[in-house]
């Protein structure tokens, strides 16, 4: 761990020009990842009313610790694959394997079932 005379230091070598940069960026990045997102999505993806029912995650989930809802939604891939994303950003999992994950459900016949390799479903 970094002592205190350290990260004054490091602090001290901060630009204030990429400051500013890094500011704006991790601002519209957050905004991205919570706030901003449709209240009704980031209400389904909330852990506030846990289903009496099951999260179903077999041995071969990418992601068990992750559950998403996917009842409500029929079968058509754009709300299913929003709300696996905004479910999997929310876990803390990198943007890179978000993408990997979109491609994989919008290329397949059945974005359910490759949604049920990434996640545990409910």
């Amino acid at each position: 761990m970094p002592t205190v005379e350290e990260i004054q230091d490091a602090v001290a070598d901060l630009n204030a020009e990429e400051f500013e940069r890094f500011s704006v960026w991790y601002a519209k990045h957050q905004a991205t990842r919570g706030a901003a997102r449709p209240a009704a999505i980031a209400q389904d993806n909330a852990a506030e009313e846990p289903s009496a029912e099951p999260a179903q995650a077999g041995a071969n989930v990418k992601y068990p610790h992750v559950t998403v809802r996917l009842k409500d939604l029929g079968s058509e891939p754009g709300p299913i694959i929003r709300r696996v994303s905004y479910a999997l950003s929310d876990a803390g999992i990198g943007d890179d394997e978000i993408e990997q994950y979109k491609s994989q459900a919008r290329a397949a016949p059945n974005p359910v079932a490759v949604t049920r390799r990434w996640v545990a479903v409910q």
